[in-house]
């Protein structure tokens, strides 16, 4: 994460790390960007990118460990795509910030609503 903190894999949901685990086992060059932010990380983050590239810190998964963004993937290839969908359907429980108003293809999450 850089000069907002740094990179905390402690906390994230266990769901997240098991679809890292198998989409990494399939695009090796994986590797996770971004785990759990405290709100100071994420008001750090917020205060430093562009208007609309970060949730507004006390609203970001990444401060509930329900957010991962992993980097080493080409998101823009239609085969690269194809991979990690066909990963996510072994995980029904993660979504993929690719189908965002605003497209985050690094973004992979567990919503609110699914049950720790």
């Amino acid at each position: 994460m850089g000069e907002c903190g740094p990179l905390r894999i402690e906390g994230v949901d266990a769901r997240l790390l098991a679809f890292f685990q198998d989409l990494k086992s399939v695009l090796p060059a994986a590797h996770i960007t971004s785990g759990f932010r405290t709100k100071e990380e994420q008001t750090c983050l917020y205060k430093k990118m562009p208007p609309g590239m970060a949730a507004k810190p006390g609203t970001s998964s990444h401060e509930t460990g329900r957010a991962i963004d992993i980097g080493g993937i080409d998101y823009t290839s239609k085969e690269i795509q194809k991979i990690v969908r066909k990963v996510l359907g072994k995980h029904p429980d993660v979504l993929w910030g690719f189908y965002f108003k605003t497209s985050d293809p690094v973004h992979f999450y567990v919503p609110k609503s699914s049950p720790v």
